[in-house]
């Protein structure tokens, strides 16, 4: 067996002498209706892989992974994105890919459009979009189909933490009654704002899981006691 970085990575182990990453291992938490939850940690500790597992992108080898209800996600602010379409243009076809007949899209337009916040740079090519830009419409592209279930990676550290709060106050997301949202973000400030719950990886590992102040005080001390 070969020992992971004390910074980064979850445990490489050999399979037929062949060199694996467990990324993530033992890790048992569960999510209701209304929990807004950050996922914390240092830089390869799973996050990642975890929001990729909760999306069906990655099969778990043991266990499962349950999920009722619609999901969506937003790991990139520019996956999915055209940059020679107008941002409107690109709702549009996040819209058919989400199954939204033109008839509901031309409902829902409007109110999608002002909840980007972009004004009149909704109308020009997304190539002209600054990274913050991109993460609106990008969030806005991934709630279009109303999931109940949203994934939201790193993507949204380029946007800030009043955007977000404006999106829950408006929406379902983000710690709405009837939604589930997940973030791993470096932003605190983010969290801070949105999240009840959290869920502490360190090398694979679960941590700790459960109130977010009490998660992230836990987290915070282990870090200034040089523990992660």
């Amino acid at each position: 067996m070969l020992s992971g970085s004390a910074q980064t990575g979850g445990r490489i182990i050999t399979i037929d002498g062949a060199p694996y990453v467990a990324a993530l291992q033992s890790i048992d938490c569960r999510f209701g209706k209304g929990d807004c939850v950050a996922l914390v940690g240092h830089n390869g500790s799973g996050k990642t892989t975890l929001l990729r597992t909760l999306a069906g992108i990655y099969q778990p080898v043991t266990g499962r992974v349950t999920a009722r209800g619609r999901i969506s996600t937003m790991f990139s602010s520019t996956l999915s994105l055209s940059d020679m379409e107008t941002g409107r243009q690109n709702i549009g076809v996040s819209a058919v890919l989400h199954g939204i007949s033109p008839e509901r899209l031309a409902e829902s337009m409007g109110d999608i459009v002002d909840l980007c916040g972009l004004g009149d740079f909704i109308d020009i090519p997304v190539a002209l979009y600054s990274d913050g830009m991109r993460a609106r419409l990008g969030l806005a592209m991934a709630i279009v189909g109303d999931p109940d279930i949203l994934l939201v990676d790193e993507a949204m550290t380029t946007t800030d933490a009043r955007f977000l709060a404006s999106i829950r106050a408006r929406t379902r997301y983000f710690g709405g009654a009837e939604t589930v949202t997940v973030i791993a973000t470096h932003s605190h400030d983010i969290t801070d704002t949105l999240c009840n719950r959290a869920v502490w990886l360190e090398h694979g590992h679960l941590k700790g899981f459960g109130d977010y102040d009490v998660i992230m005080q836990q987290y915070r001390d282990s870090r200034d006691a040089g523990d992660g």
